[in-house]
C-alpha cells in the first residue's frame, strides 16, 4: 500500500588495499585485501493507520534488520611468456557472513493477526537466518597477439561455494583486423549468478518464501561484430545471443503462497548498430539502435514487458578546457503485455538526460550538474496484472550536483 511512513536505511563501509610488485622484467605480482560491512534497517508501513477496523491504530508495521560482513583476499600473477603473450593466474578467497538478523512487527507474519504492540518477533517469526558463505575461486587467462592483426584472449574461472557447490565458466575472444581499420570480433563465454540469502532462506513470509535447494542462474553469451573507421566516423554492427537457464523467480505453490524457484530458460537475441562521428578531438555526435528478440524457451512465446527496440542519440561538446556538455536522448519502443492482460501495451517514450561538467579550473577538482528526464516526461514501467491499478510511474525531472576531488 502506498504510504509516507516507510523508510529503508542502508549503511555500507568498504575498505580495499592493493599492492603490486615487479621482481623481474615481465613478471608482476599483486595482492589485494578487502572488506565491507553492510547494515540494513527496513521499516515498512504495510497498511496505513486505522487498518483492520482499529486493530492497527498506528498501521500494520514490519521492521526486518540485518548486518552483512565481507572479508576477502586475492593474489594474482601476470607473466609475459613472450612480448606478445601475457599469462594471468590468480586465486580469490572470500567469506560472507549475514548476522544479527532480527524482525520487529505488530502482526503475526504468517497469519497477519494483530499482536497488540510493535515487538521483537525474532525468536518466533524471524524473516531470515544467520548464515555464512565461503567462496574459493581460481582463474587463468592467456592474451596472445598472434600476429599484428590477430589477437586471442582465452580464460577460465572456477568458483567453489560452500552452500551450493562449484561452477566453471570459460570465455574466449578473437579480434581480427582483416582490413585496415576494420575489425571482426567473436566473443563467447559463460557466467552465473549465485542465489542470494533472501532467495535461499526467506521465512515466515507467504509472499516470498526462500528455497535452500536453489541452483545458480546460468548464462551463455555469444557475440559477433564488425567495427570500422571511415575518416572521422566509427561504425559498428553486432549480432548477439544470450541463453539464460535456471532463472530464479517467485512461483506460486498454492494457498496464496509463493516461493523462489529455478523456473525455466530464456533466450535473448538481437542486433546492435552504432555510428559515432568525431567533430574534433573532444566533440562528437552518436546514434545507436538495438533490436531485441526475447523468447521463452519451451513455449516459444515472447517475453513480456521488454521493448522490441531501443535507441540513443546524443552529443558531447567541450567548451574550451573548462566546460563539457553532454546530451542524450533515450528512446524505447512499446512493451507488450502478458497473455490475459487486457490493458493496452506500455507505449513508447523518449527521455532526455544532460550533464554539464566543470573541470581543470582547480587541480583535482571536478564539478558536474546532471539533469535526468530534463523535460519531465511522464512514463511508466509495467506492473504485473492484479497488483496495482495502472502501472509503476517512473521518476520525473531529477537534478544532481556532484563534486569530485582527486589527490
Amino acid at each position: 500500500a502506498l504510504n509516507d511512513a516507510s523508510h529503508v536505511h542502508y549503511i555500507e563501509d568498504i575498505a580495499d588495499l592493493r599492492y603490486r610488485y615487479t621482481p623481474l622484467k615481465g613478471l608482476d605480482l599483486s595482492a589485494r585485501v578487502y572488506g565491507g560491512l553492510l547494515r540494513s534497517d527496513q521499516y515498512w508501513e504495510l497498511r496505513a493507520a486505522g487498518f483492520g477496523g482499529g486493530a492497527y491504530p498506528n498501521g500494520m508495521l514490519g521492521n526486518p534488520r540485518l548486518k552483512n560482513r565481507t572479508l576477502g583476499t586475492e593474489l594474482q600473477t601476470d607473466y609475459h611468456l613472450t612480448k606478445d603473450n601475457l599469462l594471468t593466474v590468480g586465486v580469490n578467497i572470500e567469506r560472507i557472513q549475514q548476522y544479527d538478523v532480527q524482525h520487529w512487527a505488530n502482526f503475526n507474519p504468517v497469519t497477519y493477526a494483530p499482536l497488540g504492540s510493535f515487538q521483537n518477533v525474532t525468536d518466533t517469526y524471524n524473516w531470515n537466518r544467520n548464515v555464512h558463505r565461503n567462496i574459493f575461486a581460481w582463474y587463468l587467462q592467456d592474451s596472445w597477439n598472434i600476429t599484428d592483426s590477430l589477437n586471442v584472449i582465452a580464460g577460465v574461472r572456477h568458483d567453489k561455494y560452500s552452500d551450493f557447490g562449484g561452477t566453471t565458466n570459460p570465455r574466449i575472444g578473437v579480434v581480427w583486423e582483416f582490413l585496415k581499420d576494420t575489425h571482426l570480433k567473436v566473443l563467447a563465454g559463460k557466467a552465473f549468478r549465485a542465489p542470494t540469502a533472501e532467495e535461499l532462506y526467506n521465512s515466515n513470509n507467504p509472499a516470498a518464501q526462500g528455497n535452500p535447494n536453489l541452483d545458480p542462474e546460468r548464462i551463455t553469451t555469444t557475440e559477433i561484430s564488425v567495427e570500422t573507421k571511415v575518416k572521422a566516423t566509427n561504425l559498428k554492427v553486432a549480432y548477439f545471443k544470450n541463453h539464460i537457464s535456471n532463472i530464479i523467480q517467485l512461483q506460486s505453490i498454492g494457498g496464496g503462497n509463493n516461493q523462489f524457484a529455478n523456473t525455466g530458460k530464456n533466450t535473448i537475441a538481437g542486433i546492435e548498430a552504432e555510428a559515432r562521428h568525431n567533430l574534433n578531438k573532444t566533440d562528437n555526435v552518436y546514434v545507436n539502435f538495438t533490436w531485441l528478440e526475447p523468447k521463452h524457451l519451451g513455449s516459444g512465446g515472447d517475453i513480456t514487458d521488454i521493448p522490441k527496440w531501443r535507441s540513443n542519440i546524443g552529443s558531447n561538446v567541450a567548451f574550451a578546457r573548462y566546460l563539457n556538455f553532454n546530451a542524450n536522448i533515450f528512446i524505447s519502443g512499446d512493451r507488450p503485455r502478458a497473455a490475459g492482460d487486457s490493458r493496452r501495451d506500455i507505449p513508447s517514450y523518449a527521455v532526455i538526460d544532460t550533464a554539464l561538467t566543470f573541470k581543470n579550473f582547480w587541480k583535482g577538482l571536478e564539478i558536474q550538474l546532471l539533469a535526468k528526464n530534463l523535460l519531465d516526461k511522464r512514463y511508466s514501467d509495467p506492473a504485473p496484472i492484479t497488483t496495482v491499478p495502472g502501472d509503476y510511474p517512473r521518476d520525473g525531472r531529477e537534478l544532481f550536483l556532484e563534486a569530485r576531488y582527486t589527490f
